[in-house]
């Protein structure tokens, strides 16, 4: 489902709901006619098969993945790897597939009247928007496109926008607790120039504003970044979603001594120094970048082509607590006054 999207005409077969037809996009089929759809996705001895029956391409479905979104063939692959050894009452594409479904939080809730982002044509903005972000696919389908952001939020919290005419397009980011109930969202603009990027909507005014706690396993190192895209990147992270990230947090059940309090890279910037002592005098382990590193935040090193792993084990050598912390974040401080910048 979460590749859905390469595929033009794609739907589940009612009668047979592991089967799938779609028109095929290595034939075309046909150019005459864009409603034809002769290829297929169904199991096999275990595993799915692909079958065109116009141009008679016959494959796995993992072949065909990698060729249509190689990042989320490496997805499956991992996830193939973990568990080789591992004794499974399901076929290898099966537990990948219930991992991929549906989020259940979708079902029953205001989500359900919005469309996934990884159910987007390619060409749609939206996804477009997420593509160019290198959001790892496996990320898309919790994510959401809503049309009239203004009008939507007001059908749930009358009078929330006073000016609903003047309404926009915008990325659904929602928020879940513990439990998996929805308790509030984050629209994204997708306009460059907006005004207000990032718009929070809480639904539950007492639940933390936090991005991840339904997936999230506390008895781990968890990384706690500023913002949901950066913690996409990271392996059992939430985001604080504006505001203070340990006052947020403190609202949540994770043990302190778990968490990694991870700043945008702004050794210049007074508000993120100060956050970062507040946050150490806590008892917080933060992440104190490394001098030379040019790039703002996770997204941005993705963007410049830094791999999801060389960005983990950088934040895991730069991970620093107590006393320690603060001579690092001090030493950080004076190299930038040395180099003649000016820190306040």
């Amino acid at each position: 489902m979460l590749v859905s999207s390469r595929f033009r005409n794609f739907k589940k077969k009612t009668a047979l709901k592991t089967v799938y037809n779609m028109s095929c996009p290595f034939c075309g089929d046909s150019e005459e006619n864009k409603r034809r759809a002769r290829a297929y996705i169904f199991p096999k001895k275990g595993v799915l098969k692909y079958f065109c029956h116009k141009c008679n391409k016959s494959d796995r479905f993992t072949y065909v993945l990698k060729e249509i979104d190689s990042q989320l063939w490496r997805e499956m692959m991992k996830e193939l790897l973990v568990n080789k050894n591992k004794t499974r009452p399901k076929s290898d594409v099966e537990e990948f597939a219930m991992k991929m479904k549906k989020p259940s939080f979708v079902k029953g809730t205001v989500l359900n009247e919005l469309v996934k982002i990884s159910a987007l044509p390619i060409k749609h903005p939206a996804k477009q928007y997420i593509d160019g972000r290198k959001i790892p696919s496996k990320e898309h389908f919790k994510l959401f496109y809503c049309e009239k952001f203004k009008t939507f939020t007001n059908a749930l919290l009358p009078g929330k926008f006073t000016h609903p005419e003047d309404d926009e397009a915008r990325i659904i980011i929602p928020f879940l607790d513990e439990e998996k109930n929805l308790v509030g969202y984050q629209g994204r603009s997708l306009n460059p120039d907006a005004e207000i990027r990032y718009i929070s909507i809480m639904l539950q005014e007492d639940a933390a504003k936090v991005y991840g706690l339904d997936t999230v396993d506390k008895t781990k190192t968890v990384y706690l970044t500023e913002g949901p895209f950066d913690a996409m990147f990271l392996p059992n992270s939430i985001a604080a979603a504006g505001g203070n990230l340990t006052a947020t947090i403190s609202l949540t059940k994770i043990p302190r001594r778990n968490i990694v309090v991870v700043y945008d890279n702004e050794p210049r910037n007074k508000h993120i120094v100060k956050q970062n002592k507040t946050a150490i005098e806590q008892g917080f382990r933060v992440v104190i970048w490394p001098e030379g590193l040019e790039y703002k935040d996770i997204n941005q090193m993705i963007l410049a082509d830094y791999s999801q792993e060389f960005i983990l084990k950088t934040i895991k050598e730069n991970t620093f607590a107590g006393m320690e912390a603060l001579l690092v974040l001090s030493q950080r401080k004076k190299c930038e006054l040395d180099e003649g910048k000016r820190l306040y």
